[in-house]
């Protein structure tokens, strides 16, 4: 055997050895995410993680009334809520709430195509939390309809309620009230 063909066969003994001795140490699929600094979400950001699960209930419109399901997801190593409003509908709509230094912000992506971005107004009922509109994208001005402010109302750990404040041409226009129920 010549000499270069035997430092290949030992060259593939010493990587297959290596292969199989690293083969019994489980690998992070991301190495990088244990390493992630620990965020402190900001005040209250825990009453929006207390709401993950799936709720369902009723629209209240100044149409009538309809069935909503709605649901609530922790993403992004637990600082971020991902709310899914009419799972699995054709107007299926997210809205993201997340911290933004000492703020929590609401970024709802409606069905309309636009995307307002809402600001948690401080309050004393730590019952109510209530979102304001502070800007928004896929709008050419504020008077284009659109989410202007949603008010979440938690009656208990099992019950919610919502009142989104639908604007046009730049005033209010109506409000869409869901009643929830957790889904046990």
């Amino acid at each position: 055997m010549t000499a270069p063909r035997k430092i290949a066969n030992v060259l593939v003994v010493v990587l297959t050895a290596c292969l199989l001795l690293g083969a019994d140490k489980p690998e992070s699929q991301n190495p990088e995410a244990e390493q992630l600094p620990q965020v402190q979400p900001p005040a209250g950001f825990e009453r929006l993680t207390q709401l993950v699960g799936r709720w369902e209930g009723t629209e209240k419109t100044p149409e009538g009334e309809k069935k909503v399901a709605v649901q609530y997801a922790l993403t992004s190593a637990g600082t971020a809520v991902v709310e899914k409003l009419f799972p699995g509908e054709p107007h299926e709509m997210l809205s993201i709430y997340h911290g933004d230094g000492s703020q929590i912000l609401m970024t709802h992506y409606c069905a309309l195509g636009n995307q307002p971005r809402m600001r948690l107004e401080k309050g004393n009922n730590p019952k109510v939390l209530k979102f304001v509109y502070q800007d928004g994208t896929s709008m050419k001005s504020v008077k284009d309809p659109h989410m202007h402010q949603l008010t979440m109302t938690l009656e208990g750990k099992d019950r919610l309620v919502h009142e989104w404040v639908f604007f046009a041409d730049g005033k209010q226009a109506k409000v869409v009230r869901f009643e929830l129920k957790r889904r046990k």
